[in-house]
């Protein structure tokens, strides 16, 4: 019987990419060669430290290592070590390598076993796309080191013992479903809404993670006639899971059509599923109305400082050189907004001509999230944040030099003076 694949949600592109390379050789001979040099098949320069001549990875195999990137010796472009995780990726085949600047790399990390340090040095001038933070005219020096080299053989077998085993329990669906952690309390309905955290892995591989993202995924569980056959193995589960619950569910993909490039049709799927919130129906109905009054008291505060800014009778208006002017309301008494902090906050923008509200983070319930100094955000926006503490609410008048100018923004005409509702709620 032939199946469509329950697509989850895009992720970036860097996560979903997956490779595999061919044309490594393995070796067991197990003893420790002194520092060598010499060049990888694409002519880039390496330097060998340390090599167990141990098994080296092949087509499929897991590579866990660290990785240190510099960009002209001196300037940190990418590190696993200053994330605090270790990168896991299948070696890739050369005719699948999408980003020819990984090339390098691979040929590279193709050299080593477990236990060994190697040095990469690579120039870009030779490249017409380059990754965002790099150049032509830049000059790469990658220092690797190799945790773990696991043949594909050796992943694929415990995996698919356990999907084979026909005493594990099941969802309704057939999915192998382990609990980990069995808190007591109620399972989650279908209409409630639903907070969790969730990793995925690929044949054992890590695909994503919203621990990394920081950011649990929120959904409505709906009704199961809505969904797709086969039914999705996280939507089974969230419906057996209470929250504090954690559990892991296995998809194996035989037997589906149109899977992206991708996945693999004889491999599994794994979902690591951590549940950390239900809120019934009821009680999402009242905190939509919660929100729609606190909209509805921030738009009539705005509303009215906005009247009496355009006739010049605001008490308290204070005015920067660049032309800014702000208002606090409510001053906080929590950390100050300083140059590199990471601030969140919740907002609403409008218009100064006529008050029409374009945006807002009140509704979503999702504060906004920004270094200060980066040019994450438009110019007034991020000078009258910097002027305020964890707790402080403030209104915004920013003018279209210091907005979006004329290039505007959907729902914001060209050259348009603007006011933001602030109330900042972290500093980092």
């Amino acid at each position: 019987m032939q199946f469509r694949l329950f697509l989850l949600p895009l992720l970036c592109s860097a996560l979903l990419s997956i490779f595999l390379f061919t044309g490594c050789e393995s070796s067991d001979e197990g003893s420790s060669a002194a520092s060598s040099e010499g060049l990888t098949p694409s002519g880039y320069r390496y330097i060998h430290h340390k090599s167990n001549n141990g098994y080296k990875p092949s087509a499929g195999d897991l590579m866990v290592y660290e990785e240190e990137i510099y960009k002209n010796d001196t300037t940190l472009w990418r590190s696993s070590i200053k994330l605090g995780r270790a990168q896991e990726r299948l070696m890739p085949a050369v005719d699948e390598i999408e980003n020819p600047v990984e090339m390098a790399w691979f040929e590279g990390l193709s050299l080593m076993s477990a236990g060994d340090s190697l040095t990469l040095y690579q120039s870009l001038d030779s490249f017409s796309r380059l990754p965002m933070g790099l150049s032509a005219s830049d000059r790469l020096t990658c220092h690797f080191s190799m945790k773990k080299v696991i043949s594909e053989k050796t992943l694929r077998k415990d995996i698919d013992r356990i999907v084979a085993d026909q005493t594990l329990p099941r969802t309704p669906s057939g999915y192998v479903f382990i609990m980990h952690r069995d808190v007591p309390g109620e399972t989650a309905q279908i209409g409630d809404k639903v907070a969790y955290h969730e990793q995925a892995f690929r044949t054992g591989v890590k695909w994503y993670s919203t621990y990394e993202m920081d950011q649990p995924r929120e959904a409505v569980l709906p009704d199961k006639e809505g969904l797709p056959e086969p039914v999705p193995p996280s939507y089974e589960s969230l419906l057996m899971m209470s929250p504090g619950d954690s559990a892991t569910v296995y998809q194996p993909l035989a037997g589906y059509e149109n899977l992206p490039p991708t996945l693999d049709k004889d491999g599994v799927l794994i979902f690591s599923i951590k549940l950390l919130s239900v809120t019934s129906p009821e009680e999402q109905q009242r905190q939509a109305e919660e929100v729609a009054q606190r909209y509805a008291q921030i738009e009539q505060t705005t509303e009215t400082l906005l009247k009496d800014y355009l006739l010049g009778s605001v008490k308290g208006l204070r005015q920067l050189e660049s032309g800014l002017e702000y208002v606090i309301i409510e001053e906080g008494d929590g950390p100050k907004v300083t140059d590199g902090s990471e601030v969140a906050l919740h907002y609403a923008g409008f218009l100064q001509t006529n008050g029409s509200m374009f945006d807002n983070s009140i509704g979503r319930d999702d504060p906004l999230t920004f270094v200060t100094g980066k040019n994450q955000v438009i110019d007034g926006f991020e000078l009258g944040v910097s002027k305020l503490r964890v707790g402080s609410k403030a209104v915004l008048f920013v003018p279209s030099a210091l907005g979006y100018g004329a290039q505007g923004r959907p729902k914001i005409p060209a050259n348009s003076d603007l006011v933001f509702y602030v109330e900042v709620v972290g500093v980092n």
